[in-house]
């Protein structure tokens, strides 16, 4: 990543001022944190289509609806860190967009492994495996978290999302092996799979999260946006 990152220098600066950004966030102005998420959110979009350009019919769907979804979560960020800085009443729409986001990432997401069984990537069968474990997971880490802090039926789903996702991402990416391919889209997985264990750590640190769940959280949904968003600097075959 950092030698493509070499040969990318326009690119390489894109994501250096996104880290300047959240941590001049994280230090002095904690309200724009969501602004930093959102950048990195809409820098990983340009990386989903500039990589599915070189991809399969049917991969480049699933990239293509993860990217637009993507960008609607930058966007619901982005009205968040108005909503803090300047009080926007924006609540209701910033959620509903969050929502939405959230449950667009996860069609397209679980769609994926059977995309690439049909392209003879996976033994046949690996697919449903896949989603159905990754479905089971999340529902049994949801069961735990809500005995713990009942949600609301929202936020539970949001919660089962997360949970599933980071079981679907993480299984992808030890599944996949080092052909080009398959390379690029490990970028990506691995990418969503360090999004997703952001959105855990999230969960684990409830409405009013303390300082260290903050920071982790943020630093681990933009390093995963960033991985997502190099995976389009390197042409796949």
């Amino acid at each position: 990543m950092l030698a493509t990152l070499r040969r990318n220098q326009a690119w390489a600066v894109a994501l250096g001022l996104n880290w300047l950004l959240w941590l001049w966030a994280i230090t002095e102005q904690p309200q724009w944190l969501s602004a930093a998420i959102a950048y990195a959110n809409f820098v990983a979009v340009a990386g989903y289509f500039r990589m599915a350009a070189h991809l399969p019919a049917s991969i480049q769907r699933a990239m293509h609806g993860m990217g637009v979804a993507t960008g609607v979560l930058g966007v619901a960020e982005l009205l968040l860190a108005f909503q803090r800085a300047f009080s926007v009443p924006a609540g209701w729409l910033q959620e509903s967009l969050f929502m939405a986001g959230a449950l667009t990432v996860a069609f397209y997401a679980f769609g994926l492994p059977g995309a690439l069984e049909r392209l003879g990537l996976y033994r046949l069968g690996v697919a449903r495996r896949a989603v159905v474990g990754s479905l089971l997971a999340g529902a049994a880490c949801t069961l735990v978290a809500w005995l713990f802090r009942p949600y609301f039926i929202p936020v539970t789903l949001y919660t089962f999302v997360t949970f599933a996702l980071f079981f679907l991402f993480a299984h992808q990416a030890a599944l996949m092996s080092q052909n080009r391919l398959r390379e690029s889209l490990l970028r990506v997985v691995g990418g969503l799979a360090l999004v997703s264990l952001a959105r855990v750590v999230g969960i684990v640190g409830g409405f009013d999260p303390p300082p260290w769940v903050t920071v982790g959280f943020t630093a681990l949904w933009i390093a995963g946006m960033q991985v997502v968003a190099s995976s389009a600097l390197e042409p796949s075959t």
